[in-house]
């Protein structure tokens, strides 16, 4: 995919990934990503928290390869922190007649942080 910016996001999911499945057999997983700054103000002597910011994220398996999006489906759960290679992707569509544009946030890649805890993976082989 020449051309497209990857950003690296860390946040923490804000439910349950969502796993559908099209009719050619991709799977997808949906998930809302809660991501905000923090920082030291020197004049306060207080550490700050912005707004946070909600990242509607895709990660796509493609039929190939449908065990990405079932993995991380099976794996992560509301609350888990990740960091996440993601691509801003267009997304147009027609909700009750009206043409809506925006954009979404299509998952390279995802992992587990391991900055404020530590998780327990096991690898499985086919």
């Amino acid at each position: 995919m020449a051309g497209e910016t990857v950003m690296h996001v860390v946040g923490r999911l804000t439910a349950d990934p969502e796993l559908r499945y099209k009719a050619d057999g991709d799977a997808v997983a949906n998930f809302t990503l809660a991501t905000h700054e923090r920082y030291f103000d020197k004049t306060t002597k207080e550490w700050v928290q912005s707004a946070p910011a909600f990242l509607r994220c895709s990660l796509w398996g493609r039929k190939t390869n449908a065990q990405e999006a079932e993995r991380f489906a099976a794996t992560f759960t509301k609350g888990c922190r990740v960091i996440a290679a993601v691509a801003m992707k267009p997304n147009a569509y027609e909700k009750d007649g009206v043409h809506i544009e925006g954009l979404r946030w299509e998952v390279q890649e995802i992992g587990p942080t391991f900055r404020f805890g530590a998780f327990q993976l096991t690898e499985q082989t086919a």
